[in-house]
Formats: C-alpha cells, structure tokens, sequence
C-alpha cells in the first residue's frame, strides 16, 4: 500500500475512533452529584412544624443544577419513629426573579427517628448557578416534628423563616446539584481563562532547568521523548533545591529577578553547548530518512536531508493521557482556596521562608521560633521558584505546583515502566493507571501531600540515571546520577529510603549480568563510590547541618528512631480498595505473574523492592522495633507507582498475545484499525477514570473556606499586627496538635500569629513544644472559656483575639457569644472575630 493511502487509512481511523470515544462520552456517564451549599451546625431544634405552621431557610445556590435538600430531623418523642403516612412538604421559590414558577416536592417521613436525615428531590433547576432561593417546609399534620437549627448566624447567604417572617439562626441544611459534562465543560474553560498566563512560568519552573540541565550534563541525549520529558521534569526540581541551598548556604538572594538571571544564564550555556555540539557532529552526521525538494525549504537547509519521524499511536495515546490528567488535577482542585488540610499549611510556611530569603533559611523564623531547619524542602523550593517567575503567593502557588507535579506524574510511571520492560505500550498503561484510572496520586490533594509526591516523580528518574551509570561507566551519566540522588535526597526522606532500598537490587542486576569478573565488579564499585560521593558533596552544607545539629537532637525532637509507643502501623485495607483500586492492585498482581512467567527481569526487580518497602516498614518481621520514618500508610499511598508499571506490563503482554494470536490464525496486518483502537481506548479509560475521580476531594480535609477568606481580609485591616489569636484546635498524630478550622491559616493569609502555628513547632526545644501543647489541652479541657484558670493562661500568653472558622471545633459561636469576656467584633454566617478582655 502506497504511503499517501496508509496514511490517509490511519487518520480515517482515528477520526472515527475518537467519533466513537466523543459520542460515548456525552452518553455513558450519569451526572455526578455534589454538595452545594451547606450549613452543618445545629443547636437547637426549630419551632415545631404543625397544620399552619411554616418553616424555612433562604439560600443561594452556587451550582446549576440544583435537585435535592437534606434536612437533619427533630422528633419530640426521641424513642418512637415517626407514623405512617407522615410526610414533609417543600415549596421551593427563587427570589431573585419575581413571577418565576415555584418547585413542589414531598418526603416520607415513616419510620425516622431523633437525629435521622430526610431528603427532598425535585427535577435539576438548570439555571440555578448564582440564584436565590426560599425553601418553605410545611405538614398536614402534628407529629411532633421538627428540624435542627442554630441559634445565631451560622450562613451569610441566607437565614431562617418561622411563618415566612425571618428570625434568628439557620437551619442545618445540605443542597445538593447535578454535575453533567457541560458544568465540568465550563468549569475547565474557566480554569483555563483565568491559567493560560500561568503556563510560561510554571514551563520555566518545572521544565526549562531540566532541559538546560539535561543538555549541559547528557549532551541533550535523544530517548523517547516521554522519558526525556519526565526526566527534564525530575531534574528541574533537583536544580531549584540544589540552587537554594547553596544560596542559603553562602547568603545569596536568588529569589525574585535574581531568578530571571539564573535561568537566562543557563540557557545560554545550554544553547552555547549545543551548537558546540551540533559543528563537532556535522561532519559525521548520519543522513536523513526523507528528502524534501530544493524549493520546499530555506537556502541554509538546501542540499541536506531532513529526518521526518512519524506521531506513533503510543505518542498520541500519551497526548491524550497527559491532557486528562492536567484536566482532571485541575477539576479536582478547582473549589480549593488554599491548599487542603494539615501539610498544606506548614507546606506554605516552608516556601514563604524560601520566597522571602532566596534560599534556604538556617531557621524557622520569623514564622516559628524553631532554630536549625531541617525539614526535606526540595518541593517547596520549586514552589518558591513559582512565587519567582508568576504572580502566586506561596499558598497559590503550593497547589499550583503540587497539582502540576500530580499531572506529571504520568511521566514518572510511563519512565519506570518503559526502563524496566522496555515496551513503549507499557509505559502508555502505566501512565494511564497513574492519570485517570488509579485514585492516587490524585488524592494527594486531600492530604496536601506535595513533598512526598514530588519525591515519587523524581524516583524512577534517578533509578534510571543510577542503572545507567553502573551499566555504562560513569564519565557521563553519572554527573545526572549524582544531580537527581541529591535532589530526591532533599526532597523527600521516606521516598530516599526507597531509593536507596533499590540499590542492592541494581548492583546485583548490573554485576550478574554477562560473565561477573573482578574486574567488572570493581568498576560496578567505582560508579557506585562516584554516585554516593557526588551526591554527598553536592548536599554538603545540608549533610553539615544534619550531622551537626540533628543527628545529636534525634532524641529530643523525636524520641529517637523507634516508633511511638502504641502508634498503629496497621496496613489499611480502605486505602487499597478505595475507588477501583481494588481491581488495579488484582491486575498488577497479575501483571506480577506473568511478568514472573515470561521471564522480565524487570517484574522480578519490581517484586523484590517492593517488598523491600513493606520489610522497612515492619522490621519488626525480624524482631527489630519499628521506625517512624517509614511506615505502612506510607508504602500504602506509594504504592500507584509500581501498581501503574504493573499493569502496563500485563497491557504490553496482552499485545504480545493478540499479535501471536493474529500470526497464527493468519490474519491480515491491520492498516491503521489497531492504532486507532488502542488510542481510542485509552481515551475512553482516561475518560471514564477522570470522571470517577472528578470530585475526589474530602471535604472534612478542606479548612479554608469562602467565610473565611473574607474574614482573613478583615483582620488584615482592623486588627495590629502584634494581635495573638487564640484559634480551635484538635489532637492528629501522636502529641500533635493542629488547627480545626480556618483560624489555623491566619498567619499566612493574614499575617496575624495564633497560639497554635504549623505542625513544624515539633522541631522546637522541649519547653517551646509543651507550651503550645499545653494551651491547646488547657482550651479542651477547660468547661468554657470564662474559666479563671484557662483566662489566666491566655493572659500570660498574650493572647488579644479569638477566631472561630466556618469548620468550627471547640471554641464555638454558641458559647462564646455570651461570654462576657469576648465582644464581637467580626461576624459573618459561621465565622466570628473576638477581642478578648480577659
């Protein structure tokens, strides 16, 4: 077949795949339901619902699509369910647009009890993003019925009604919409209105290092372009975390235009080096597989060849799977207003430090008054290299970078599994589970667990680099060997670990390979010796720092290296099962198998380092105490990566088998069909696994809320700077306490101090560390707030305000509005400001 016509078969082929792929997706998948607005609080029930009797709430809906409501129940005898034929009516109005037809629902209420939850649905009210609505509830009958509600403000956009007259309090209430594909539409052309200026920065933070990188130290080597590029990816965090701390190390500013400078003048080294390069291979240059005619191309190429290389189906496929996973991390995060729960804070504290400094710190403040940092920062620097390069502050720039890294972790799966099975397809099932199929690493965002991620997109990167340097020598892979071993070692400890798990594996794989003779294992050493050594040197003040300081305060910071007494290292069976990660953890284990079977080396290295993982987190298998470096939940939320590599394995195997399956039935070779049905099935997958996890975000993690964010802005201007705000707060890990609500973002969204800073206090001396943990237990156990003891206390500490969040906890509006120590001086629906007069 003439090329012209293959060529035209293939793109008919993929024309209509990607037809079919389109049309399935606008009819497959059912609209996806999420919460609208909520009012969780309840104090007090409502007056109770009677023959003649109203009650309602007004609200106003964010989404369209609005199609049910949820009301907590009140029954006046708690013991007895409500009768038979009891129903609750709903007559909803909007009120934003006079004369517009109202919505008429009704519930059962047989059988509820005290406390239960009943549920009104009515057809979803497309226009109802912005609008206003009253919901007035009614019974034909008395039966003892009721709804919770509060007693104050607890919801800015609206208010209760008794008889249609508005009193005081909200109901408790939870609206509820429909997301179809042309909500998630709209939302990603907003996100992408409001982003497109972000995107040469975020290139110039997380791309344009490694390139330059990449082209000083490897010549610019051609790989497939998807391993290059998750290369590029791994050694761009490296270089920003080896910049800042040498620039800390030797007190100079690289933040700022400062950075703008670094960047120009490693691009122009980087570009000097290739054309070096391109007039020392020009004479030896191998000729071009294509020739194109003398009047087709400029004077200077005339004469010459030019290398045409054909997109193959497994770069389209990755095009695809890139694209899903940059849109799905954004729909994930698209309602966050910082990033969410514990670690986005002291995330955010670290990359402000850096910000402000242009390097690495030698301490904590002004933030925290902790002496010696020595928390991993890799991360936060390429975060604080954001805050350089774009607009951000370094709370938007935290979840700018962390869901950027999150896409690009595809890079990372499809790099492991192209190196240990060297089947480009493998890669492509890799990348797809890591995307859209498998819930990790996009959860990350739940638990803002960046720095761990960011460590898991450097991993296979530095294997690959490390293997390469004890296969080949090390004159010149180990210059990029010894640069990603530094940065992953500054990036994150746990994933190190890993690392270094796998360098017995490598050096056993390396060494039994071809005949093993002295001489080849005293090279092996050398470049092994080289890798360490380098990475040492090129970590030196950090090394300085750790040796000198920490490893000598291990005990006084964190009790030594044994896990705390009595800590869980349970393995977590919710966290292998959540969403289809079940059925991917059978594949890959399947995967394993036949990977075993047909004899790949690399599923066997995959098997033993994995279970190397699991044999650091449980040394008590060999009767050795447990470690709080490493533990389980750790391995558990890692475990995508080799999962994805896995199951692209069993993907290139099943390839393998319809291609012999097609050989021996002797079928005609494909023109065009089979590329186009793989790539229109992986868009299909990546389509539907997107879906799956398109609202994956808990929302008990997220602290920061609308509320809040316009409280922040208040305090900002109407409270001194020297103001301490006494904030909510509960115990998480061990002896550590952190903020419950929004109160706990204070210092870096308003810069005002709370009695409670991030979980990095834990690094401060003994005294500093029961102080706070002293007044948080003080603010728990006290029975309320006007307690002579507890108000003594806040005395001593200074404490000048008090802040409760939408989130609420301890300290609650209910209580501390009759406090005759605290006077109101901010409110708006569940937020409240204090000052404090002890």
């Amino acid at each position: 077949m003439r090329p012209r016509r293959r060529l035209a078969w293939r793109l008919l082929a993929l024309a209509a795949g990607l037809a079919v792929v389109a049309g399935w997706a606008l009819t497959a998948f059912p609209a996806k339901s999420v919460v609208d607005a909520e009012q969780g609080r309840l104090e007090a029930p409502s007056p109770w619902l009677a023959p003649g009797r109203t009650v309602g709430q007004t609200f106003r809906a964010r989404y369209p699509n609005v199609q049910a409501i949820e009301y907590r129940v009140a029954v006046r005898d708690a013991e007895v369910p409500l009768p038979a034929g009891a129903r609750l009516r709903l007559r909803l109005e909007r009120t934003d647009r006079p004369g517009a037809p109202p919505v008429e629902a009704s519930a059962d209420l047989a059988g509820l009890r005290h406390n239960d939850t009943v549920r009104l649905t009515f057809p979803p009210l497309r226009g109802s993003a912005g609008a206003a609505y009253r919901a007035t509830l009614s019974v034909v009958d008395d039966y003892g019925l009721a709804l919770w509600a509060t007693s104050g403000d607890a919801y800015a956009p609206g208010g209760m009604l008794v008889d249609g007259a508005p009193q005081a309090g909200d109901l408790t209430f939870t609206t509820e919409c429909a997301v179809t594909w042309r909500e998630v539409a709209g939302d990603l052309a907003r996100l992408a209105a409001r982003g497109w200026r972000l995107l040469p920065g975020v290139f110039l933070a997380l791309v344009a290092p490694g390139w330059a990188v990449d082209s000083l130290l490897l010549g610019g080597r051609r790989d497939d372009p998807w391993v290059r590029a998750g290369r590029l990816v791994a050694l761009s965090l490296a270089f920003w975390a080896l910049l800042t701390l040498w620039s800390g190390a030797a007190g100079i500013h690289v933040g700022g235009r400062a950075a703008w400078g670094v960047l120009a003048l490693l691009g122009l080294a980087a570009l000097w080096r290739a054309y070096r390069r391109r007039l020392r291979e020009a004479p030896r240059r191998r000729p071009f597989s294509h020739r194109v005619g003398e009047g087709s191309r400029p004077r200077w190429l005339r004469g010459g060849e030019v290398r045409l290389r054909p997109i193959s189906p497994a770069d389209l496929a990755m095009v695809l799977v890139l694209v899903f996973a940059v849109a799905g991390r954004a729909l994930n995060a698209r309602a966050l207003l910082a990033p969410a729960w514990v670690d986005g804070l002291h995330h955010t504290v670290l990359t402000r430090l850096i910000s402000e400094n242009g390097g690495v710190p030698g301490s904590y403040l002004p933030y925290l008054p902790v002496e010696h940092l020595h928390y991993h920062f890799g991360f936060h620097a390429t975060a604080a290299a954001l805050t350089w390069l774009t607009p951000l502050d370094p709370a938007q720039a935290v979840l700018v970078a962390g869901q950027a890294l999150s896409a690009l972790a595809v890079l990372a799966a499809y790099t492991l599994a192209t190196w240990l099975f060297r089947r480009r397809w493998a890669g492509v099932g890799a990348a797809l589970v890591a995307g859209s199929l498998y819930y990790l690493p996009a959860y990350y965002v739940s638990w803002g667990r960046y720095t761990h991620l960011a460590g898991l997109v450097l991993l296979p990167a530095a294997l690959q680099a490390a293997q390469q340097t004890l296969r080949r020598g090390g004159a010149r892979h180990a210059p990029a060997a010894v640069l990603l071993a530094a940065g992953l070692a500054l990036t994150h400890y746990r994933v190190l670990l890993f690392y270094l798990l796998a360098w017995p594996l490598l050096l056993a794989w390396q060494g039994l390979r071809g005949r093993p003779t002295g001489r080849r294992w005293a090279r092996i050493a050398s470049a092994a010796g080289l890798v360490a050594g380098g990475a040492l040197v090129a970590i030196a003040p950090w090394v300085w720092r750790m040796v000198g300081w920490v490893l000598p305060q291990l005990g006084s910071i964190y009790g030594g290296w044994r896990a705390t007494e009595g800590a869980s290292n349970a393995l977590s069976t919710g966290l292998l099962t959540a969403y289809w990660a079940g059925v991917l953890l059978w594949l890959a284990a399947f995967g394993l198998v036949v990977g075993l079977a047909r004899r790949r080396g690399g599923a066997a290295f995959l098997g033993a380092w994995v279970g190397a993982w699991f044999l650091a987190a449980n040394p008590r298998a060999l009767g050795l105490h447990d470690i709080w470096l490493l533990d389980n939940e750790a391995v558990v939320i890692s475990l995508w990566l080799p999962i994805a590599a896995l199951c692209g394995l069993l993907a290139a195997e099943a390839g393998t088998a319809a291609r012999w399956v097609r050989g021996r039935l002797r079928w005609p070779r494909p023109q065009g069909w089979l590329g186009a049905a793989l790539v229109g099935g992986t868009a299909m997958l990546a389509t539907a696994g997107t879906w799956a996890h398109l609202n994956l975000v808990n929302p008990v993690t997220v602290l920061v809320t609308e509320d809040d964010v316009a409280a922040f802005a208040w305090v900002r201007e109407n409270t001194p700077p020297e103001a301490l705000f006494l904030i909510n707060s509960r115990l998480w890990v061990g002896d550590l306490v952190v903020g419950s609500d929004g109160g706990y973002w204070l210092p870096m969204l308003a810069d005002r101090q709370t009695t409670l800073p991030c979980v990095l206090y834990h690094h401060g001396t003994p005294a500093y560390r029961a102080a706070i943990t002293g007044l948080a237990a003080a603010v728990e156990e006290a029975p309320s707030l006007d307690d002579p003891a507890l108000l003594g206390l806040l005395r001593e500490a200074g404490v000048t305000h008090v802040y409760v969040g939408a989130r609420g906890g301890r300290l609650m509006p209910r209580d501390l509005d009759a406090s005759p120590h605290c006077r109101t001086v901010y409110s708006s629906g569940p937020v409240r400001v204090y000052a404090l007069a002890p």
